[in-house]
């Protein structure tokens, strides 16, 4: 997460919580994984789901790989999730095709106190002009923990991943 000084929000990234609370995010100069920092969202402020967004401008046919790591260091309610999205827009930012989703992750199963990566591939569809990258965390109301977030990545690739 690339941030400028630890009072600052992650540098071109779009923060978002309901109900809306930004208190929840916190830089942390403790723990990261590739460099000085990451983002430590905190999970006990009752929101029912939070998250970061970036957007980019896309063209039909190109692929992206959209990839981070996040860790637990406290046990995390059952049925807390994270998981990773591309939104597809066209010109006045409206949803053009269905979303890509990632890998559902359960943060009760991840093991404490390990990053554990996250990564999303897809190909942006037809009538797509924006991308709107996602990481959100769902139905974390109650959780008394918080996670890290780091080295969020969007990379473009020449050619559709091979899996």
């Amino acid at each position: 997460i690339t941030n400028a000084d630890s009072t600052s929000t992650p540098t071109d990234w779009t923060l978002f919580s309901f109900p809306e609370k930004p208190e929840i995010f916190r830089i942390s100069n403790t723990d990261s994984l590739g460099g000085s920092k990451s983002l430590d969202l905190d999970l006990s402020k009752g929101v029912e789901f939070a998250g970061l967004y970036q957007e980019l401008d896309v063209k039909p046919n190109e692929t992206y790989r959209f990839t981070g790591y996040i860790k637990k260091n406290d046990a995390i309610t059952v049925g807390s999730t994270c998981q990773l999205s591309i939104e597809w827009l066209n010109s006045s930012l409206e949803e053009s095709q269905p979303r890509s989703w990632g890998n559902l992750q359960s943060l009760h199963d991840l093991s404490m106190g390990e990053w554990v990566p996250i990564e999303l591939a897809a190909t942006v569809p037809g009538g797509s002009q924006t991308a709107r990258f996602v990481l959100v965390f769902k139905d974390i109301q109650g959780a008394a923990s918080s996670v890290l977030i780091d080295d969020l990545t969007i990379t473009k690739l020449d050619s559709a991943p091979q899996y």
